[in-house]
């Protein structure tokens, strides 16, 4: 007697596996792409924050005096002017710590009658 089992079943279960190694093969280089993916943009982020952190020390840039185009992102000015009064604009729907609140933008205007918009800071919703 042949004790070799030849029913549906164990065609169906044959198959199914098949289908699974297929699914993983495919499946498995996206994954390993995405990897290296994250990895790229964790390194990415990583230089950024190294650049970020270079000019944060560097002494504040003086306002008039320095040309704009030639100050890095995030760096500190000293500014010499003042504040036009009355004209603050309030950005709306912003969230601090799960609160709703504004951001508040003031145009500051440079001794030599440049105008640059300030954010002052953010402010709860009352």
């Amino acid at each position: 007697m042949n004790s070799q089992p030849t029913s549906a079943a164990s065609q169906c279960s044959t198959a199914f596996h098949w289908k699974v190694t297929l699914l993983c093969l495919l499946t498995f280089p996206v994954l390993m792409a995405l990897g290296f993916w994250q990895l790229d943009r964790a390194e990415q982020k990583r230089a950024r924050e190294a650049a970020l952190d270079a000019v944060r020390t560097q002494p504040p840039a003086t306002l008039p005096g320095t040309d704009l185009a030639a100050i890095e992102e995030q760096r500190r000015l000293l500014l010499q002017g003042h504040y036009l009064t009355g004209r603050n604009w309030l950005l709306d729907n912003r969230q601090r710590d799960g609160q709703v609140g504004y951001e508040v933008i003031t145009p500051f205007e440079l001794s030599d009658g440049r105008i640059l918009l300030v954010n002052r800071g953010w402010v709860a919703a009352g």
